[in-house]
């Protein structure tokens, strides 16, 4: 099978050597690289596996290669155009998380994969990793019967996120790019989405309050109103150092909380004892991105869809938005 990685950075060189882990051959993983990214980057990779890869500059010339998989890896604002290129050309797509910045041409892209009957996957690994696995385990059981209210964080410090590179530069800090925290953080709106369905209204407040020199949005908290009278509150933001990452669940028969960083999922009953915990010390958080990868190329050549499908990923851009334009509004969006 040939592969075609547009992009080569942090997220591109791990697809690249998930592959090679997977058993694929250098020469069997081709790059579109516009050598506009951070400098000396994807030029150590290339040269560490001693120019193996096949490289091309434009992205016509790469498709030209016929690869079977196109995996959409560059800025979130080139997302669309090359993911439409490549649909153009046939080939199966795997895009990094957000599916975009504007719902532009998304409709456009969802024809073609429709007409040409490709399998396409937007990357939310959340949902290959084995607390999140067990949270929805536990809801789907009615371990908490009827959910009430939901509290969830994700606080990093920006500069924790692109430690090689001057993070004023990077996309997720610029509009042009679509940077800003919610949609760089959007793995936690698609964790709600997953297991709550699609919210029915998101209020947003927030802006660039950080002082970080950067014109995206850095803090956003959001109320959000999903079916059934569940109730959840999101705050997201670039600033905080260690970082900070849980969900938490209420039910009329309990609650359920998860520590990200501490490495636990529990269920908690209505006198306060715990009923059940899960502990993924040691976890190597590589596994979820191949766990996603194998599950996406068991769908491509069984023809299946993928867990986040085309649609699943606009239901997701659509929510990002309209807290965007929540934020800039200063009043609930429906969805």
């Amino acid at each position: 099978m040939k592969f075609l990685i547009c992009g080569l950075g942090s997220i591109g060189k791990r697809m690249a050597e998930n592959l090679e882990q997977l058993g694929y051959q250098c020469g069997e993983i081709g790059f579109y690289r516009t050598r506009k990214g951070t400098p000396n980057f994807g030029d150590d990779f290339i040269k560490s596996h001693r120019a193996k890869h096949p490289i091309f500059h434009d992205i016509a010339s790469a498709l030209r290669q016929k690869p079977e998989v196109v995996f959409v890896m560059n800025p979130t604002s080139l997302h669309i155009p090359t993911a439409i290129a490549a649909a153009e050309a046939g080939c199966h797509l795997f895009i990094t998380k957000p599916l975009s910045h504007t719902i532009r041409d998304v409709s456009r892209l969802m024809e073609l994969v429709d007409e040409k009957k490709l399998v396409t996957c937007v990357s939310y690994q959340l949902r290959f990793h084995p607390l999140l696995m067990q949270v929805k385990e536990w809801l789907d059981a009615k371990k908490i019967g009827s959910i009430v209210c939901v509290e969830a964080e994700l606080s990093e410090r920006i500069t924790n996120l692109h430690p090689w590179e001057d993070y004023r530069r990077s996309y997720i800090s610029r509009t042009d790019l679509g940077g800003g925290v919610i949609l760089s953080f959007s793995h936690e709106i698609d964790c709600l989405y997953w297991l709550f369905g699609k919210p029915l209204w998101v209020f947003t407040s927030g802006g660039t309050l950080g002082n970080l020199g950067i014109d995206t949005e850095d803090v956003a908290k959001s109320i959000i109103q999903f079916p059934r009278d569940i109730l959840a509150s999101l705050h997201l933001d670039f600033l905080k150092k260690p970082t900070k990452r849980f969900l938490e669940i209420t039910g009329e028969k309990g609650r359920i909380h998860v520590d990200y960083f501490g490495e636990k999922a529990e269920l908690w009953n209505l006198d306060g004892t715990r009923d059940a915990m899960i502990v993924t010390s040691g976890y190597e958080r590589n596994t979820m991105h191949l766990d996603e990868l194998k599950h996406f190329l068991r769908c491509v050549e069984n023809r299946e869809q993928p867990s986040v499908n085309l649609a699943q990923g606009k239901d997701v851009l659509e929510i990002c938005l309209a807290m965007k334009q929540s934020l800039q509004a200063k009043s609930p969006v429906p969805i």
